[in-house]
């Protein structure tokens, strides 16, 4: 699974699908199906700061079987509206890794 985070909606689209093709043409199998979480997990993660809500977030997807043992999920995101550089992270089995 792949799921971009960017203030523009039209430019996350274009970099989710820029990295499921990338992935695809590496041979891996990707979905455009993005795990989703209940309302009020929603509420709480979105008081917290990033660096603490999406390592939640991966660990509540595993919990609640919306991700599978075999799943992954790699997320790219802008952390600070003010900076330009994306970050990515790996969430599988629950456990959340940022990306360098």
């Amino acid at each position: 699974h792949v799921d971009a985070f960017y203030p523009q909606p039209e430019v996350a689209a274009k970099i989710a699908v820029a990295s499921r093709t990338d992935l695809a043409e590496r041979g891996q199998r990707v979905s455009d199906r993005v795990p989703l979480l209940a309302a009020g997990d929603l509420v709480v993660l979105g008081g917290m700061p990033p660096q603490q809500a999406y390592p939640l977030a991966c660990k509540r997807y595993f919990d609640e079987g919306t991700l599978a043992e075999k799943d992954a999920f790699l997320n790219l995101m802008i952390l600070d509206p003010r900076e330009a550089q994306l970050h990515a992270g790996l969430c599988v089995q629950g456990k959340w890794t940022w990306l360098r």
